[in-house]
């Protein structure tokens, strides 16, 4: 969040929290937190207002699911703009396309996704290059106990614990908060007897399917296997449930903010279906990081994605035609710096000197 704060800081009014952590504030009445998209009205000529539909959230925890975000007492209302900037996650707009084909009616897909008029599948070729892309799967199992059975001079650790048909990734993977060695000695929690799990693929689908209680009972015996020594001298037997202090199992295959960890292409992606999931349609643009070609599926993507989405808009629709949009979601720094060359672009036509 460190990144998306410190970006969003150089255009909105905030300020820093006065503790240690610095943490930044924003007081700007532009960002609406707490608020939901329901409905997006675009137009494809871009000459008419966008009309977006949008509530106010209240949270829901609800037991073995993650986190959800329902309308506050069923109350919506609209915002008008003249561009809609599409940020939603590739999972969440795939959920946008089923729900379309599903003739789901739009008020009943109100907590599953957001929906738009026209139509996403009424955009050329968009739902063919779009579900040309598929959502990684990726999970996380965060355990804390009364005490560290692991050592604090080991980052990450291996397993190839094998169980049902998983064979070494059933838990394969784990990542230690106390970690003490070197120079990154203060970067995470000493002294916090974490160890967190990474997984992925079908298993990360399967963990985040299960109950809490039910994720520890399985994955309490790759860490008696793993550290079985340090364990039984502590304890004298195997760690049990009661020996958790703390856990906490991720859900984003089925959080219905992102349903997925991740953008990967299936076989056969193309440029062309590339450029068609981050074109501009009228005042509707598609940005994220699974619109940035050569770094799809990172938070650096993301950003670089941002970047070339506005430079786009600038250029196609608020008149700065010299403005350069090549970045290098689409070009290496070697192939940009020939590009610039050839097309003699000013150096003082630059986003940053723009905004």
């Amino acid at each position: 969040s460190w990144l998306v704060k410190s970006q969003a800081a150089e255009f909105l009014n905030s300020s820093k929290s006065d503790d240690h952590t610095e943490e930044i504030i924003f007081v700007d009445e532009r960002l609406q937190m707490n608020t939901k998209v329901l409905h997006v009205q675009w137009d494809p000529e871009g000459f008419l207002p966008v009309n977006v539909t949008v509530c106010t959230t209240i949270r829901e925890i609800p037991p073995h699911m993650p986190n959800l975000y329902p309308c506050a007492n069923n109350q919506t209302f609209i915002l008008v703009g003249k561009e809609f900037i599409s940020t939603f996650s590739l999972g969440v707009l795939q959920k946008s396309l089923d729900e379309e084909r599903n003739n789901i009616a739009v008020e009943l897909s109100v907590n599953k996704a957001p929906r738009f008029d026209p139509p996403l599948m009424s955009i050329a070729h968009f739902t063919d290059s779009l579900e040309a892309n598929v959502l990684g799967l990726y999970g996380k199992a965060f355990f804390q106990f009364p005490f560290n059975f692991w050592g604090e001079r080991q980052e990450y650790y291996l397993s190839a614990y094998s169980s049902g048909s998983y064979t070494g990734t059933f838990a394969p993977a784990w990542f230690s908060y106390d970690f003490k060695k070197g120079a990154n000695k203060n970067k995470y929690y000493p002294g916090s007897n974490i160890i967190m799990l990474y997984t992925a693929g079908e298993r990360a689908r399967d963990l985040s399917s299960l109950t809490e209680d039910n994720a520890i009972y399985e994955l309490l015996p790759v860490l008696n296997s793993m550290f079985n020594t340090s364990i039984q001298s502590t304890l004298g037997r195997e760690l049990n449930i009661t020996d958790v202090l703390d856990f906490q199992l991720s859900r984003w295959s089925i959080d219905p903010l992102f349903y997925g960890g991740f953008s990967a292409w299936r076989e056969g992606y193309t440029r062309d279906d590339q450029a068609t999931i981050s074109a501009r349609y009228g005042n509707l643009i598609f940005s994220g990081e699974h619109t940035c070609y050569r770094h799809h599926g990172y938070t650096h993507g993301a950003k670089l994605a941002g970047e070339r989405t506005a430079q786009m808009l600038l250029k196609d629709r608020y008149g700065f035609s010299m403005l350069n949009t090549d970045t290098l979601c689409d070009f290496s720094p070697a192939e940009l710096n020939e590009r610039e060359i050839k097309l003699d672009i000013p150096e003082d036509i630059t986003l940053t000197s723009i905004l």
